[in-house]
């Protein structure tokens, strides 16, 4: 490689591409950034081992292969520059890792649509789009083909959890690509704001995936810093099934979320004795830093958050 890009405006996809030609996106490159695949090709003399494609109109200094070897060898500065960028991306691509590995497709595919979403809204996107972002081929995804005959853009609007066709242009603009989203909630869960507080209804079947997915939707919504109190109604799920691995990741997410809120009570509603067992192994790690109780109903749970000073002065229960 003969020079390094130092990127100042505008953002490039890095993706991998495997032997059957399906792409996975690695990271992203914006202002101020580089490619650290590149930064390590240029220092061990090695390939780089990704393409990268632009995704905006892109402006980059190049910085000559042997300039940089000699900055990183010599200047402070850079080293630190090249250490940081390590670590930011190896932080990156362990999460992705993560991700592929342990958390299931259509929680991942909702997690992409609803960052999308929250950019741009409504959205377009393609069924190779998504592929391309997950790595992952049309057979795995809960995204269906629309028949050539009749090909509705996908047009999405977010409420809540939910992905909603807001309206559908003539077959003769849509490409044959387009695809449409299944019309159902992604994910066992919705999230219902209330003024100091919140409440999740979870249903169905509850993976430990499942509860790291809604800890982050409430951890990264802004009305967290406030939130004096959390729900959590399990009364329509019919399992709660999580690895030791999921409980202690999971546990290691609220602890970061305790930095931002700490003053969170958590209440659990639970109704069947499978879901109980889960939550007290996740109670027996001890790692939590937020107080949490169960209760067979959430009037009870109310009734707990009600008496802990929540509905007196500037705090109210919904």
């Amino acid at each position: 490689m003969q020079a390094l890009a130092l990127v100042s405006s505008g953002v490039v996809r890095v993706f991998k591409t495997g032997r059957t030609g399906r792409e996975i996106t690695l990271y992203r490159i914006g202002a101020g950034e580089t490619c650290i695949l590149s930064v390590n090709a240029i220092l061990t003399r090695q390939p780089v081992p990704a393409a990268a494609t632009a995704e905006q109109r892109v402006e980059a200094v190049m910085i000559p292969a042997d300039a940089l070897r000699e900055w990183v060898q010599q200047q402070e500065l850079w080293r630190e520059f090249v250490f940081e960028l390590i670590s930011q991306r190896l932080l990156r691509v362990l999460n992705l890792v993560e991700d592929v590995v342990f958390r299931r497709m259509d929680a991942r595919i909702a997690t992409l649509l609803l960052d999308r979403g929250r950019a741009r809204n409504p959205m377009r996107i393609t069924h190779q789009e998504i592929a391309a972002e997950l790595g992952t081929s049309g057979a795995s995804t809960p995204i269906e083909r629309v028949p050539s005959g009749y090909r509705p853009t996908t047009v999405l609007t977010l409420s809540a959890l939910r992905f909603k066709f807001c309206r559908q242009d003539p077959p003769s603009k849509v490409s044959r690509d387009a695809v449409v989203v299944r019309s159902k909630l992604p994910v066992p869960y919705q999230v219902t704001w209330e003024p100091r507080g919140g409440y999740t209804r979870l249903y169905g079947s509850v993976t430990g995936a499942d509860m790291r997915g809604n800890i982050e939707e409430v951890c990264r919504n802004a009305r967290f810093q406030e939130q004096r109190y959390h729900i959590l109604d399990f009364s329509d799920a019919t399992e709660f099934t999580a690895t030791e691995r999921e409980m202690l990741v999971n546990c290691g997410v609220l602890v970061g979320a305790a930095f931002v809120n700490h003053q969170v009570m958590l209440a659990a509603v639970v109704t069947r004795e499978n879901v109980r067992a889960t939550l007290e192994r996740l109670h027996a790690l001890g790692v939590s830093p937020y107080e949490a109780k169960m209760f067979a109903s959430t009037a009870e749970a109310r009734k707990w958050i009600e008496q802990s000073g929540f509905t007196s002065g500037r705090y109210s229960v919904a």
